[in-house]
C-alpha cells in the first residue's frame, strides 16, 4: 500500500465517520498535486477544482486551502510533478542535492561517467515525451505554463548542470563550467528548443482538433488534390501510398537527431 495512502489521523472536521468518530487521511501538498494529476488524466482540467480535490480525497476544501491556495498554485504543482517524472527517467535525483546527473558527490567531473551532451539531451527529449505521453492532459499546460517554483528550477538547473557538464573537456571541475557565463545560454537554449520540438509533438499526437468536429484526414480531398497538376501528384503521392506508413515518433526522433546533429556550442 502506498505509504501516502496509508497515513491516517483522526480529526473532528471533514471526513468519513467510522464508530461515531471522525477519520481522514492526512493530508500533504505531494498526495494533493499526485491526486489533482490522477483527476487531470482522468477527467482533464475542466473537472479540476480545489473543492473536487476534496472530494475525491474526502476532506473538505477548507483542508485543501492549508496546502494548495488558489488554482494557480495547483497548476504550479502539477507542473513541478511533471517535471519531477522527466528527471526522475534521466537518473536524476529530484532534489538537485549531493550526486547530480553525470557528476560526483565532491562536485568534480566523472570523467568516464559524462555522456556525449547530444546524447543526453535526447535522453531528457525522450523521457519528457515519455512522460507526457503518460498525462497527454498536461501537454498544453507544459507548453504554455512558466517555470515558477523554486523546485521547477531546481529541477531544469539539475538538466542544465548535466549538459554543461557533457558539453565541456570531461577534466573541466564543475566551478569552471559555471564560471564559463558565456556557454550558458547557448546550453539553456539547446534545452528550450528540444523543449518545444518535444511538447510541439506531443501536442501534435494527443490533441483532438480545435473546433471539435472535423480535422479528420480525407484520402478522397488529397486524390482530388493530385488530379489537378502532376507536380502535385508527384509530392503528395508518397502520403497516398497505402505501403507507407507514418509514425509520429520516428518522425520527432528524426527531427530531433537533426537538430541536435546541427546545435553547436560555442
Amino acid at each position: 500500500m502506498d505509504d501516502m495512502e496509508s497515513e491516517i489521523r483522526e480529526t473532528k472536521g471533514a471526513g468519513r465517520v467510522l464508530g461515531g468518530e471522525t477519520r481522514r487521511r492526512a493530508l500533504s501538498r505531494e498526495l494533493l498535486l499526485r491526486t489533482a494529476l490522477s483527476i487531470v488524466d482522468e477527467e482533464g482540467f475542466e473537472s479540476l477544482t480545489l473543492r473536487a480535490l476534496g472530494k475525491r480525497l474526502g476532506v473538505s476544501q477548507t483542508a485543501v486551502y492549508r496546502h494548495i491556495p488558489d488554482k494557480a498554485a495547483l497548476l504550479d504543482g502539477i507542473a513541478e510533478q511533471i517535471w519531477r517524472d522527466v528527471v526522475a527517467g534521466l537518473g536524476a535525483k529530484p532534489d538537485a542535492g549531493g550526486k547530480e546527473l553525470g557528476g560526483r558527490e565532491d562536485g568534480g567531473a566523472d570523467v568516464e561517467g559524462i555522456p556525449d551532451f547530444r546524447q543526453l539531451v535526447r535522453d531528457y527529449a525522450l523521457s519528457l515525451r515519455s512522460t507526457l505521453l503518460r498525462h497527454p492532459n498536461t501537454a498544453v499546460l507544459m507548453a504554455t505554463h512558466p517555470i515558477s517554483t523554486p523546485e521547477q528550477y531546481e529541477l531544469i538547473a539539475n538538466v542544465l548542470h548535466a549538459v554543461a557538464l557533457a558539453s565541456s573537456a570531461a577534466s573541466a571541475a564543475v566551478s569552471d563550467v559555471v564560471r564559463r557565463s558565456n556557454r550558458m545560454p547557448d546550453l539553456i537554449g539547446l534545452i528550450q528548443s528540444v523543449t518545444v520540438l518535444t511538447i510541439g509533438y506531443v501536442i501534435a499526437e494527443v490533441t483532438k482538433p480545435a473546433g471539435g468536429a472535423g480535422g479528420e484526414p480525407s484520402e478522397a480531398a488529397m486524390r482530388e488534390a493530385m488530379l489537378q497538376s502532376e507536380e502535385l501528384q508527384q509530392f503528395l503521392a508518397p502520403l497516398a501510398d497505402p505501403e507507407r506508413t507514418w509514425s509520429m515518433e520516428r518522425e520527432f526522433e528524426r527531427a530531433l537527431n537533426a537538430m541536435l546533429d546541427g546545435w553547436v556550442i560555442e
